[in-house]
């Protein structure tokens, strides 16, 4: 497009066909639009896209068609990570630009630019290196012999066997019997090839609702220290308990750190469903629940109800799964 006065652009790009399959080891996205029209009526521009299984590689492939003559083709990437290799057929220059992840906010992040006078560019290998994750759940439950609430489990196996780091920080629902750590009251070892922290919270479904909400805040308090000292990328927490999302609140605020909310249930509708009175209590809920969503990069719903029910609640539009 074509920057005019303030915020108008002019020479809208028009989509003309895109496709998107499978095979046994990739995905592949393929799509040709009309745009760049102020310098040529007929030029097209052609995309493909090949996103690997079960690795952190993509390839990217774009070609001018119509592209005036002597004129460069330049494609931008712009990063903050510095573990990102990139190969191309074109010219590389890599530097230090601002980029803008808030509107109104400019921070400073890599740009690696990527020139040819050639009809195409194509990154042959782009392969960024592992995340890792730092998972509050506050349990964690073995496949075996136990067949039930394995959500964090899976996901933690799933993120592994994908080249990814992952270390879950857990209590105790079941007690995993982990080598003590210098933390008090937590426990750390390795669970079927997962990293698993556990804190020495025992907790039930069965405990009343007073004894549930302080091993709720317990827990959050713990994880905070935990992640103060952990070594991650992208911290992923899971409510319930809603306290779970204390630690990437607070990491979020004062280190910069990703965050990830996990919403199983909506809050303080869930507590109020099942008894709870009291207005001090549901008034701190509703304020922990409006932090969670508003601090995080992106939230997952669990259900197309609960992300319903997050939308309408907090009038408040990111990224729902």
């Amino acid at each position: 497009m074509l920057k005019g006065d303030r915020f108008i652009w002019y020479n809208w790009s028009q989509a003309e066909w895109s496709s998107l399959k499978e095979t046994e080891d990739t995905y592949i996205f393929e799509g040709k639009v009309s745009c760049f029209t102020y310098l040529n009526k007929k030029i097209k521009h052609y995309r493909k896209i090949v996103k690997w299984k079960n690795t952190c590689k993509w390839e990217i492939e774009d070609c001018i068609d119509g592209n005036p003559k002597n004129m460069n083709m330049r494609q931008l990437w712009h990063t903050n990570k510095d573990n990102l290799s990139l190969e191309s057929n074109g010219e590389t220059i890599d530097t230090e630009q601002l980029c803008s992840n808030y509107y109104g906010q400019t921070t400073k992040c890599r740009q690696i630019e990527f020139q040819t006078k050639n009809s195409s560019i194509k990154q042959s290998s782009i392969t960024a290196s592992e995340v890792k994750v730092l998972n509050l759940p506050i349990n964690i439950l073995p496949k075996f012999p136990l067949k039930r609430g394995t959500r964090s489990y899976e996901l933690a196996k799933h993120l592994i066997a994908r080249g990814h780091s992952v270390c879950v920080v857990c209590g105790e629902t079941v007690k995993l019997d982990l080598p003590n750590t210098t933390m008090k009251n937590v426990h750390r070892g390795m669970v079927d090839g997962i990293d698993v922290i556990q804190i020495a919270l025992p907790y039930s479904n069965k405990d009343g609702i007073a004894k549930r909400a302080w091993t709720f805040v317990k827990f959050g308090w713990k994880g905070i220290q935990i992640a103060l000292k952990e070594d991650y990328d992208l911290l992923f927490a899971t409510s319930t308990p809603l306290t779970a999302g204390i630690p990437g609140i607070v990491m979020k605020l004062f280190r910069k750190k990703k965050f990830i909310f996990e919403v199983r249930d909506l809050w303080p509708e869930l507590p109020k469903a099942l008894g709870m009175k009291n207005p001090f209590l549901l008034w701190g809920m509703n304020i922990l629940e409006w932090l969670s969503y508003h601090c995080a990069d992106a939230c997952v719903g669990l259900s197309p109800g609960i992300c319903e029910g997050t939308l309408i609640t907090q009038h408040y539009y990111k990224i729902f799964f």
